[in-house]
């Protein structure tokens, strides 16, 4: 994910109080050491930035003519339909959250794809209690390790 620009945070909140809270996922965003805030992507925006693309498929197509297409946009559209499904199942959901319960998930952030450390940055959430949101302020820290990307070498494109 941090390849395509999107840092997942994983968030558990606990409602120890006496009374019910709502959690709003609007509330969220983080913030780097520059102070400029990424809001929390909707499921619509990761299923966008991480789904395979159709035109791939349409590579398939000209390679491979009309029969390579068309299982090519079947798995495709198979294969975005179960990536979608997955981020909605995690993600942590805007809600009620009854007194003395527990809730987590995971809000997915849009960052530079070259951000090598979270060290300086911030992520705050609003829990809303009475009408107003109280907010939670966390510092980040960690270096962010880039997918590593296999080069081929000219030995194994001969064994393909």
């Amino acid at each position: 994910l941090i390849a395509l620009g999107v840092l997942p945070v994983k968030v558990s909140i606990d409602n120890i109080g006496e009374n019910p809270c709502f959690i709003g996922v609007e509330y969220a965003h983080i913030a780097d050491p520059h102070d400029a805030k990424s809001a929390a992507m909707t499921l619509e925006e990761v299923y966008n930035r991480t789904s395979k693309s159709y035109w791939r498929t349409a590579g398939w197509g000209v390679a491979f003519g009309l029969l390579g297409a068309l299982p090519s946009a079947v798995n495709v559209a198979s294969t975005n339909q179960k990536i979608k499904a997955d981020y909605d199942t995690c993600m942590l959901k805007d809600g009620r959250l009854p007194a003395k319960t527990h809730t987590d998930g995971t809000l997915f952030f849009e960052i530079d794809e070259k951000v090598a450390s979270l060290d300086d940055w911030t992520f705050k959430i609003g829990i809303d209690r009475d009408g107003e949101p109280f907010y939670f302020i966390f510092d980040l820290h960690g270096q962010v390790e880039q997918p590593r990307i296999k080069k081929v070498t000219d030995d194994e494109k001969d064994m393909k």
